[in-house]
């Protein structure tokens, strides 16, 4: 039985018109359980939790902040919320807050390799807003719009 698969992976034999290596091919991804990704915002979905150093590192780059909004900043304010991101919706937990948004539906708008366009609830305006999710590495991160620092999320262990 190998030894005819090999035989017709390496010869020109043609089924319909199709080498029998490329069918053989086709067959063994399928029956290999190989995941072909279909969702085009795959990047940003799962489980990711907000990095207070990297935001902080953002942050302390930032001209024009206060001393006092620097220092309210500094003073244990990321690095508690999380994210879940499905394919429709998400949620925002913070546990510091006992807070849970529950799931909330988005939109995507726009997806490229550089960063994930989507426009979602926001529960704290009650008011549908924009974001733009930027891929970088394992984390993504948003502009903070007010002060114009990067909010970082890092991909949390499955």
């Amino acid at each position: 039985m190998i030894s005819r698969l090999v035989e017709c992976l390496l010869s020109d034999e043609r089924i319909s018109g199709f080498p029998v290596r490329w069918i053989l091919l086709v067959a063994a991804l399928a029956l290999s359980g190989c995941e072909i990704q279909t969702v085009p915002h795959a990047a940003i979905l799962g489980k990711w939790k907000s990095n207070a150093r990297l935001t902080l590192q953002s942050v302390n780059r930032t001209p024009g902040l206060s001393a006092m909004s620097r220092a309210l900043l500094e003073d244990d304010f990321f690095g508690h919320l999380e994210t879940e991101i499905r394919e429709s919706d998400s949620r925002t937990i913070s546990e510091k807050d006992n807070y849970d948004s529950g799931f909330e539906p988005y939109e995507v708008l726009e997806v490229t390799d550089d960063f994930v366009r989507i426009k979602a609830w926001n529960n704290f305006f009650q008011d549908y807003d924009e974001r733009v999710l930027y891929l970088e590495g394992d984390c993504y991160y948003e502009i903070f719009k007010q002060f114009k620092f990067r909010q970082y999320f890092c991909r949390q262990a499955q």
